[in-house]
C-alpha cells in the first residue's frame, strides 16, 4: 500500500493522510481503510510524529474520518488514540485548523459511544476542551475570525450534546465549567444560534420554548427573562452594534445609515 512505503517520509505523508481522509465518505471506503490497517498506522504516527505539526493535524483527521464507522470507532475511543487527540489539542491549541480537526474528530468518537465519553471524562478532558474552545470565540470584530470561529464553536456544541446524550451524569461536571454563559454568549453568530439552543436543551438549562426563539439568527436577548447578566446584556448590545457599524462601512452606507 502507498501509505507503507511512504511511512517515513514526513513531508509526503500528510498529504497521503488527507487524501485518505477526503475519501472516507461511504462505509465501504472506510471498511477498506481500516482493513489495511489504517487505524493502527494514524494512531502511531500520530504518536511517533506529534512534534510535526502537518503530520498530526492531518493524522487526527484520519482518525476523525474512520471515527463515523461505529467498529473503528470503539477501537480508537478504547485506546491511545483519545489521549493522543487530547495532547496535540493542548499541545496546538494556537492552531485553528488542528483545533477543528481535534474537537470534530472527538465528536465523530463520542456519537453513540457512552464509553468513550466516559473515559473522555475519566482522563481529565472536559475542562481541557472547553478552555480551547473558549480561545476562539465568536465575538470579534473581525468577520473572517468570526466565521472561522463559528465552526469551532458549533462543532463544540455537538460535542458536548454527544457526551451528554447517553451519559447525563456528564451534564454537571460540564455545567462546573461555567459553559452556560459561554453558549449563550456564542450564541449571537448566526452560524452557532440553533447549535447552542439546542445544546442548552441537552444540558438542561433554562430555554423558553416560545415563539421567541424560532431561528431569528443570532438574538441573544430572545432567550427569556433572567437568563443573562444585565453585564453580559450590554456587553452583547454594544457587539452588536459594533458588528452593525462594521458591516455598514464596508458597504460603503455610512453616510446613509446611523446605529447609534
Amino acid at each position: 500500500m502507498l501509505l507503507s512505503k511512504f511511512r517515513e517520509d514526513m513531508e509526503t505523508m500528510p498529504i497521503i493522510l488527507a487524501c485518505l481522509a477526503n475519501t472516507c465518505l461511504q462505509q465501504d471506503t472506510i471498511d477498506v481503510l481500516v482493513s489495511n490497517n489504517l487505524v493502527e498506522i494514524a494512531v502511531d504516527l500520530l504518536q511517533t510524529h506529534m512534534d510535526l505539526e502537518s503530520v498530526a493535524e492531518n493524522a487526527i483527521a484520519m482518525v476523525a474520518a474512520l471515527a463515523q464507522s461505529d467498529k473503528p470507532k470503539k477501537v480508537i475511543g478504547s485506546g491511545n488514540g483519545l489521549c493522543l487527540i487530547l495532547t496535540c489539542l493542548d499541545k496546538y491549541r494556537s492552531s485553528r485548523r488542528l483545533v477543528l480537526r481535534a474537537i470534530k474528530g472527538l465528536g465523530h468518537l463520542t456519537l453513540r459511544a457512552q464509553t468513550t465519553s466516559s473515559r473522555l471524562h475519566e482522563i481529565g478532558g472536559i475542562p481541557l476542551i472547553v478552555d480551547v474552545a473558549r480561545g476562539y470565540s465568536c465575538v470579534s470584530k473581525d468577520p473572517s475570525k468570526q466565521a472561522a470561529n463559528a465552526k469551532i464553536q458549533s462543532a463544540f456544541m455537538l460535542l458536548i450534546r454527544n457526551m451528554v446524550s447517553h451519559n447525563k451524569e456528564l451534564i454537571p461536571v460540564i455545567l462546573e465549567e461555567d459553559i452556560e454563559e459561554q453558549i449563550r454568549l456564542e450564541s449571537v453568530h448566526p452560524d452557532v444560534n440553533e447549535s447552542a439552543f439546542s445544546t442548552l436543551k441537552e444540558l438542561g438549562c433554562k430555554v423558553e420554548l416560545r415563539e421567541e426563539w424560532n431561528g431569528v439568527h443570532g438574538d441573544l436577548f430572545q432567550q427569556g427573562d433572567g437568563e443573562v447578566s444585565e453585564n453580559m446584556k450590554g456587553f452583547l448590545s454594544e457587539y452588536r452594534d459594533t458588528n452593525a457599524k462594521n458591516m455598514i462601512d464596508q458597504a460603503g452606507m455610512s453616510d446613509q445609515i446611523d446605529v447609534n
